[in-house]
């Protein structure tokens, strides 16, 4: 009879120690519902908080991928009198974690007794019952959460696992969620960044087009100033760069009697109506001629030709034959 009643009492505490969990699973999925991104690594400490102490766990952890070399911690639980893990270990390079991320990648979880671990990181765990879950994200493993005990006698029983797991699924979604609404955010200050520095070139965009509008303006009033005094000019002016011509004024076309067009189009043109007693004196100066060292050579008051020097300047007057084969000096 005795133990009927037993067996009886037995039933009726999984059935409660049943419905408390299921109880702590819907609190769970729900407290992770419509809540506000800065809200969920807070959430995620409370659930770990929950869990450990209901399954009698003295710290519980989440490390998610931060690269596809290393997983990082994010957030943790200690007990009062722990040691939180951070103060150890913050981030696990795979490399290390090997032995343990093939089950996890598998959707099982690990358990562990740390006496018989044989890893780089058993130090730094610092515990002698430890079980690892996958936290999954499209069946593609991101990380995983974590619960030790220094007890050797602790044993997670098929109940636990099965709150464990459910638990573990809750928090999965609430991480993915999170690294997707830091992207967005990342993405969305990145944006607003380069839409300040758009704004920013834009004005000084529009005040270089100002500035080179009032430059292009003042260009057309110098320019035309200059035809306007050119054009009238009884001698003969020219705009020069190095041998070749980029204004000559009428006056040109009066005194030598050739047209400008030709000048353009051929540098020496103007040689040619020279008289023969001067012409190869003038070739071997406009030849000759070091522009760069030199400058161009320019006319003189009394319409004779000169160049400058570092000494100073000399003159060369020379005669033009007209095309009526008659001689007269450049006046």
């Amino acid at each position: 009879m005795s133990s009927a009643i037993n067996i009886k009492n037995q039933a009726e505490n999984r059935l409660v120690e049943k419905l408390e969990h299921i109880r702590i699973i819907t609190k769970i999925s729900s407290d992770f519902i419509n809540i506000h991104p800065l809200q969920i690594e807070l959430r995620i400490k409370s659930t770990l908080e929950m869990i450990a102490t209901l399954i009698g766990a003295e710290r519980g952890y989440i490390f998610t991928e931060s690269d596809n070399k290393s997983l990082e911690l994010i957030t943790e639980y200690a007990c009062p009198n722990c040691v939180p893990l951070s103060k150890k270990i913050s981030r696990i390079e795979t490399g290390q974690f090997e032995d343990i991320l093939v089950t996890l990648r598998n959707g099982a979880y690990i358990e562990i007794n740390t006496a018989f671990w044989k890893s780089p990181l058993k130090n730094a765990f610092d515990t002698v019952k430890v079980i690892f879950l996958p936290l999954l994200s499209n069946e593609k493993l991101i990380g995983f959460a974590a619960y030790d005990s220094k007890n050797e006698n602790k044993n997670w029983d098929k109940e636990y696992i099965e709150l464990l797991m459910l638990s573990t699924h809750a928090i999965s979604n609430a991480v993915q969620r999170k690294k997707s609404d830091d992207k967005i955010t990342a993405q969305y200050n990145e944006l607003s960044l380069k839409s300040i520095e758009l704004v920013q070139n834009n004005r000084e965009m529009k005040k270089l087009n100002q500035k080179l509008t009032d430059i292009s303006k003042e260009l057309y009033e110098s320019e035309k100033k200059f035809r306007e005094l050119a054009e009238n000019l009884e001698d003969v002016i020219w705009l020069q760069e190095g041998r070749k011509f980029l204004y000559i004024n009428p006056a040109y076309e009066r005194i030598w009697g050739s047209k400008r067009e030709l000048l353009y189009e051929r540098a020496n043109d103007f040689i040619d109506k020279i008289h023969p007693d001067e012409k190869r004196e003038m070739v071997k100066e406009f030849v000759y001629h070091d522009y760069d060292r030199e400058g161009v050579f320019q006319k003189n008051s009394d319409l004779s030709i000169r160049k400058e020097i570092s000494s100073g300047f000399t003159q060369r007057l020379f005669r033009l034959q007209k095309l009526t084969a008659a001689t007269a000096w450049p006046v």
